[in-house]
């Protein structure tokens, strides 16, 4: 693996001098990364010559990063006020012509104004006018609909609309990370198979009940003689243990046991996905695997996982909103509303869906 001082890289990298070195400051959560790249994507075809793109990354997502289907470095964004100064070092280094930064927060764009980048695009707000050379209005100002976090990154990363609206997946498996995931889990894969995301990093204002989950799993086993894996991370074990051994021995407990490519490829394995509004739904969609995403208070307009075939369940209201609290009442009331008959008819119309047109 080659190296931009501590980065990584996939392996499609190469070694070109192109005229533009795009830095792509990106975001911090797994779907907010994954809504992202097909932005970072579409600089290849706008930009000439082809660029060579620099993502600075999570040290959580770097995996993520050499699942990506074009040819990306990607340099680890460090910590605190000493991974500040690093970083900026780092970037100043790189001699970077450009900086496209898609998150909203200050130290986002603080980081190539401090690198003397000499051109910085991002949204204004949080007091960052100054730093930026060019200071872009979110697409939502002069539309009265709610705008897809898709279209917010492709404003920045000034791409068409057209280039983020395809559905075509944006991740690519590594050979070696589906002959591990087949060797570790493919003798627990029997049948139609079934993965389950029960977790939400918002916390139960994004979380469908775990009794619900349950009782959508055995319905699983029951009518379709299948299999069920339950995934999460490692902060999410607890609830997905609990979960599988609920469900029944056809179960089998994933959370923070799987490598991200390795989860990817059992993704890829699976029947259908169903989760919350969180990463795990969006990876899913990312794969071209079919997809049920569950929703209760927050907007499925500007959050949703994209792809071909993705099922949006969600709650009849007229407050959805971006931000909520971690343990908002109301949200979980109207997640609790959702019926497990509801989810299960989704999951199986939209299995059945991608296989007809396959």
């Amino acid at each position: 693996m080659t190296a931009l001082h501590e980065s990584a890289t996939n392996e499609h990298a190469n070694a070109r001098d192109p005229a533009e070195r795009v830095l792509v400051c990106a975001p911090n959560w797994l779907g907010d990364t994954l809504m992202a790249m097909p932005s970072i994507r579409a600089l290849y075809d706008h930009i000439r010559p082809t660029p060579e793109v620099t993502v600075l990354s999570n040290p959580a997502l770097l995996t993520l990063w050499r699942l990506f289907s074009k040819p990306v470095r990607v340099l680890r964004l460090d910590r605190g006020l000493g991974g500040t100064c690093r970083t900026v070092q780092r970037l100043r280094k790189a001699a970077f012509t450009q900086a496209i930064i898609l998150p909203n927060s200050f130290r986002s764009a603080f980081l190539p104004f401090a690198a003397g980048i000499p051109v910085r695009r991002g949204l204004a707000g949080h007091q960052r006018r100054l730093l930026l050379t060019q200071t872009i209005s979110h697409p939502a100002v002069d539309n009265a609909m709610p705008v897809h976090q898709c279209c917010e990154y492709a404003a920045v990363a000034n791409v068409p609309l057209s280039s983020v609206e395809a559905a075509e997946p944006v991740l690519s498996i590594p050979a070696n990370a589906r002959l591990t995931a087949a060797e570790r889990w493919g003798g627990r894969m029997t049948g139609e198979v079934l993965m389950l995301f029960p977790g939400a990093a918002r916390g139960p204002s994004k979380r469908w009940p775990a009794s619900s989950f349950i009782e959508l799993g055995r319905r699983w086993l029951h009518d379709t003689n299948g299999s069920i894996m339950v995934a999460g991370t490692m902060a999410e074990h607890e609830l997905c243990e609990t979960m599988s051994h609920n469900i029944g021995a056809k179960a089998a407990n994933l959370a923070g046991k799987t490598p991200l490519p390795e989860l990817a490829a059992l993704i890829d394995m699976c029947s259908v996905v169903v989760g919350n509004d969180s990463g795990g739904t969006h990876l899913a969609a990312a794969l071209a695997t079919p997809v049920v995403s569950i929703f209760g208070q927050t907007d499925p307009a500007v959050t949703c996982p994209r792809g071909k075939h993705v099922r949006i369940i969600a709650a009849a209201t007229a407050a959805a909103n971006r931000r909520i609290d971690r343990e908002a009442p109301a949200a979980q009331a109207l997640l609790a509303a959702i019926s497990v008959d509801t989810v299960f008819e989704a999951a199986m119309a939209v299995m059945n869906e991608s296989r007809h047109e396959g």
